[in-house]
């Protein structure tokens, strides 16, 4: 029997209960908060729970796109993977590969946009609706600067997905190590001869064997400023050694850069030669002051 709608019905000796001829109503005007992947923040905008549950079993999510690039570099002709290149080092050609998905029951990706400059408007896309597209482009001249490309992918209810981009950089080692020069000795010649480290990396620390009558040198680029040896937090910095000397990378001495329009670097040396009686001595690398 049924009053006002209500289905009215008992088993056994069970209680009675009331359940509505309809739907329940529900509240699910609100953003999800559980981490469900692809759902975390998103609001399904539902007043009953009918309608909650067919949105949440069917619900339609933006695209996803992503972007990777890899190039050839100082004429060679192996792809590498974009990352930070030494300073002069000549992109000679460049591939770029986007890649566009999409959620089941949502809509096909309509457009994709891709940024970065000039060069890469050539892309051909195959896939339906997870188009994958990749774009062969070289510079007119080779390039000697930091990129970056972008991608974008909008869906036919216009719905964009979050932007992906690819990028490379340059950079230039540090040196340290051993020796004696003073003054104009410490050339670009000397300086290369020491120990490098890996590209735009500076050191908290440094650790060299000098010699009988040899100091510990350390070379940074202007831009990370002077440098101080330090050793129980007191400064062991010749005063007098604190020169500017241009070092040109592996890539610049290659490609022909003129040793001018190298990168300067404060040279600093030790206050003292012959540190650690022939055994390893490491300088803290602090700040002036």
């Amino acid at each position: 029997m049924s009053a006002g709608g209500i289905k009215q019905f008992k088993t056994g000796n069970s209680a009675e209960v009331r359940v509505p001829a309809g739907d329940f109503p529900f509240d699910g005007n609100r953003t999800i908060s559980r981490q469900i992947p692809g759902l975390a923040g998103v609001n399904l905008g539902t007043t009953t729970v009918k309608a909650f549950l067919e949105k949440l079993a069917f619900i339609s999510l933006p695209p996803t796109i992503s972007i990777t690039g890899s190039y050839r570099i100082n004429g060679g002709t192996n792809w590498v993977n974009f990352g930070t290149l030494e300073r002069g080092t000549l992109v000679n050609e460049v591939m770029l590969r986007v890649a566009g998905t999409v959620a089941p029951n949502s809509p096909a990706i309509q457009d994709i946009f891709v940024g970065g400059g000039a060069y890469p408007d050539n892309f051909y896309f195959t896939g339906g609706r997870t188009p994958v597209g990749e774009s062969y482009f070289s510079p007119d001249i080779p390039l000697t600067t930091a990129r970056v490309f972008t991608a974008r992918a909008v869906d036919k209810a216009n719905v964009a997905s979050n932007q992906a981009a690819a990028s490379w950089n340059y950079g230039v080692p540090n040196y340290y190590g051993p020796g004696s020069p003073v003054g104009a000795q410490i050339d670009e010649t000397f300086i290369r001869s020491l120990n490098r480290t890996p590209i735009n990396q500076s050191l908290a620390s440094v650790t060299a064997t000098p010699g009988p009558g040899e100091y510990i040198y350390y070379a940074a680029p202007v831009s990370s400023g002077i440098k101080v040896f330090e050793f129980l937090s007191a400064d062991q910095t010749n005063p007098e050694a604190a020169l500017r000397v241009k070092v040109r990378t592996n890539a610049e001495i290659m490609n022909g850069t003129p040793l001018e329009e190298a990168t300067e670097h404060y040279v600093v040396r030790s206050l003292s030669t012959g540190l650690g009686g022939g055994s390893p001595y490491t300088f803290q690398i602090g700040n002036p002051g």
